[in-house]
Order: C-alpha cells, then sequence, then structure tokens
C-alpha cells in the first residue's frame, strides 16, 4: 500500500482516539521522522520513498513501468509489424535490450549527478520523468502520444521526433512548462544539447563525408535510423553543408540539439574517455565525481587524477596565484581577512599525505557524495570539513585546469574562502596550542613562485 504522508497521518489521526490508534499513529510519526518504530509490540514495515536515493529509485520505476502486464496488449496492435512504433520503440530503448541498460545507467548518472547538488527527486517526479520519455511528442495532445496517435504521426512523418533523448529533457513540451517541471528544470541544468565539444559536432555535421570521422558517424549516427540520421536529418545536413537555403540552418541547428542530447545517452563507455562525453554537458567533471564517490563507498582506490586536481583548485583559490602545488595544501591569507582575493602571505603548507597529524583526505558522506577532510592535528583542533557537491567539484577542477568559469565562480568562490577561514581559525588554534611565542617579532612569509609554478616561502622578520 502506498500514501502520501500527509493524507496518512490526517486519515490515521480521525480515525479514533482509542489507545491502540494513537499508538499505531505515534508509531508512524516516528519511523516517517527518525527512521525507528519505538514500539517493539506494533509490526509496521513503513518505507519513506522520499529518503530513497533517485538514482537507485529511478530504475526501479524503469522496470516496474516498462514490464507492466499491461504491454501485453501490444500485441494485437494493427500497426504492429507495419512500422516502427515511437512508444514501443522508446519503451524497448529505456528497458536497455539492445545496448545492455546503457541508456538508463547515463540517465541514472544525471539523476545521481543532480541529487548531489541538492535536485531530490520525488517518487512522482520520478514516474512523470519515465512517462514523459515513453510517450512524449510535441505535436500530440498534451506533448504525450496515446496509441491512437501512432498511425497519424507515421503518415506525417513526423514519429522521430518521439526521440526519448529529447524526452528526457521535456524536449516535447513548450519550454516555458518544460522550466515550470521539476525533472525538466533539474535535469536542463546539464545544459545537454546546447553543451557541445569540437570533436562531437565535427563528427554530426562532417562525419558522413570526411573520411577521419565517417567510422564513428557510422558507430553513432547511421546505425540509428529512427533517431539518428533519419531522411530528415541527412535533408537538413546536405542543405546546410551546401548552403542553398538559409531557411535551413535554424532547424538543422535544432536538430543538431537533439542529435546531442542523443549522443549523450548512446555513445559507448569505449568511446566515451575519446569523445569526451561530459563535454557535452556543463558539468564536465561530472563523471569523475561519480566514479570518486562511488570508489569511496566501496572503499575502493580513488582515481590517481583526483586529488592533485583538487588540491591545485583550492591552493589556486586560497592563493589567488597559478600555482603548481598538488601534494599539499597552501594556506595563505592577505595579513588582514581571508577573503581577500590575493594572499600573497603564506600561514602554512599542510601534507596532504598523513604526516605528524596533518592530513587531507576526501572521505564518503554515506549519501553518495563526498567531504573533503583537513587535519591540522591528531586531535585538537578537530578536523575542518567542506561537503563536495557537484558544482564545487566543477568548480575546483575548472580552476585546477587554469580556467575561471563564471556559471560557477562567485557562490562556489565564496563557499571556498568560507572554508580557508575556518582552516586559518583550525591553524590559530595549534599555534596556540603549541605555545608558538611570537612577542619578539613577527615573520611574514610571503609566497614566491618557482620558475616551475610551485610555490616556496621568503621570510621577512619584523622586530616589535
Amino acid at each position: 500500500m502506498a500514501a502520501n504522508h500527509g493524507q496518512l497521518l490526517e486519515k490515521m489521526k480521525t480515525a479514533g482516539s482509542d489507545n491502540t490508534t494513537t499508538a499505531l499513529v505515534e508509531v508512524v510519526e516516528n519511523l516517517l521522522v527518525v527512521g525507528r518504530s519505538g514500539n517493539a509490540a506494533i509490526k509496521l514495515d513503513l518505507r519513506d520513498l522520499s529518503r530513497s536515493a533517485a538514482a537507485v529509485m529511478i530504475d526501479q520505476v524503469i522496470d516496474a513501468v516498462t514490464q507492466h502486464p499491461g504491454w501485453d496488449g501490444c500485441s494485437d496492435c494493427p500497426a504492429l509489424g507495419e512500422r516502427t512504433c515511437p512508444i514501443r520503440e522508446n519503451r524497448e530503448r529505456l528497458m536497455g535490450t539492445s545496448d545492455n541498460g546503457l541508456f538508463r545507467r547515463r540517465l541514472g548518472n544525471l539523476v545521481e549527478a543532480s541529487e548531489q547538488n541538492g535536485g531530490h527527486f520525488t517518487i512522482r517526479q520520478v514516474l512523470s520523468l519515465v512517462t514523459n520519455i515513453i510517450l512524449g511528442h510535441p505535436e500530440a495532445r498534451d506533448g504525450l502520444m496515446a496509441c491512437t496517435d501512432v498511425a497519424d504521426l507515421a503518415a506525417a512523418g513526423t514519429a522521430e521526433r518521439a526521440s526519448p533523448y529529447r524526452n528526457v529533457f521535456g524536449g516535447n513540451l513548450r519550454p516555458s512548462r518544460a522550466e515550470r517541471t521539476e525533472p525538466f528544470r533539474k535535469l536542463n541544468l546539464f545544459g545537454i544539447g546546447a553543451e557541445t565539444s569540437n570533436k562531437v559536432d565535427n563528427m554530426l555535421v562532417y562525419g558522413a563525408d570526411d573520411p577521419t570521422l565517417v567510422e564513428t558517424y557510422r558507430a553513432l549516427v547511421q546505425s540509428d535510423p529512427v533517431y539518428g540520421e533519419t531522411p530528415a536529418y541527412k535533408r537538413a545536413q546536405q542543405s546546410y553543408l551546401e548552403g542553398d537555403d538559409p531557411t535551413t540552418v535554424a532547424r538543422f541547428l535544432g536538430l543538431l540539439r537533439g542529435q546531442r542530447q542523443r549522443l549523450f545517452f548512446t555513445i559507448s563507455d569505449e568511446l566515451a574517455d575519446a569523445l569526451d562525453l561530459w563535454d557535452l554537458t556543463v558539468f564536465r567533471y561530472a563523471g569523475l565525481y561519480l566514479e570518486t564517490a562511488r570508489a569511496l563507498a566501496e572503499r575502493r582506490p580513488l582515481p590517481r587524477q583526483v586529488m592533485p586536481m583538487l588540491m591545485r583548485g583550492l591552493n589556486r583559490v586560497f592563493t589567488g596565484m597559478l600555482i603548481q602545488n598538488q601534494d599539499e595544501l597552501v594556506l595563505a591569507s592577505s595579513g588582514s581577512q581571508s577573503q581577500s582575493r590575493t594572499s600573497p602571505l603564506l600561514e602554512e603548507f599542510v601534507s596532504v599525505a598523513r604526516r605528524g597529524g596533518e592530513e587531507v583526505a576526501l572521505l564518503s558522506d554515506n549519501a553518495g557524495g563526498m567531504t573533503l577532510v583537513v587535519r591540522l592535528a591528531r586531535d585538537d583542533p578537530p578536523a575542518v570539513t567542506l561537503q563536495l557537491s557537484t558544482t564545487r567539484f566543477e568548480f575546483l577542477g575548472r580552476v585546477a585546469e587554469g580556467a575561471l568559469p563564471t556559471s560557477f565562480s562567485l557562490e562556489c568562490h565564496e563557499d571556498l574562502l568560507a572554508f580557508k577561514a575556518r582552516l586559518l581559525s583550525a591553524l590559530e588554534r595549534r599555534r596556540f596550542l603549541d605555545g608558538d611565542d611570537r612577542s619578539d617579532g613577527i615573520v611574514l612569509k610571503f609566497i614566491d613562485l618557482n620558475s616551475d609554478g610551485r610555490a616556496s616561502s621568503r621570510s621577512v622578520t619584523v622586530r616589535l
């Protein structure tokens, strides 16, 4: 039995005021709030689906929807065998029978990355998302196909517009409606379709005629005659390349957007690195984020590039300089306030590897994400932590590669400067406990950059 939180409690509270009912209501409230019954005499198995990870839940919903016995009715459909039914096609693609579940895995990756950014998906939102993927078509009533629409859409030659890869982002709906609908609003934050790379666009535009790209084009575009190289796409591509009709440019660019969306879900794992799969999104480091989070959860070694990347990003934010240090955390200040964008004064080098009580590490947060932990001593001061969301991880990755992404910069930069302020406070605490006496003078350590980009210190003593 499934029920809404509020309705369940409301109905139970109006059921009566006897001791048994009151005890049952209390147990339900306890299970919903703290996850424990508190009354061993009442045997109740209550599962709060709102606490379930949507990335796991979406797999269960896909199975429940696509394997429902009602699909057996399709065996009598008159359209069966005559032409491709987009509803059945979308269902089969979502089931993963032909791609070993690649489509649904990538969809789960997006949902998981979104959740780690605070974008929780309710069970109702997951149900509406899966339904839209299967039934979506912009020319159908309310954007959702019924069986009676299939023949007309096929006759009009627009069945390809039922692409499930566009439907993931509400492409079958008016933009204003998609923006107001939570699952599509969250997934559209990834910018899939608008974001791209030269590798992918060159293949989509020139791949059919370029000997160096034709093999990839055949594998990723021509191999899908339903939603890939359709007659409409081929015509628009030719017109675009020949430049004989300016009005086709906008249409081809629209089709190109849909192809980028399709490729995100269909590029094989073997080609993902070569084609920079996550460059098709705003979050280019989301794939690495998910890989790292899973390694932490499963207690496996982390990807080798993760800690060096995070340290470079943090050090560049903390100092305001393009330093290359990645085996130590460079705590710096401006001498007056930790929020300054440029901090030329070195406060401390903190070892990433465990040494003398110091350590910088990544730990699982037991909720699919990760926490950066900096220890300056074994016990006191306590460790300073920073929750790494998908966005913060992306920001540090971009900064580590030498860019300052304006789309992420303001809020993330302030968060990281606040983290630095907490680290500096912990450092002051450690100095106090160590009895660091500076009564005879102050030693200012200025940060100098060596020829290899690594930071070193130059000391200047100020006598008091």
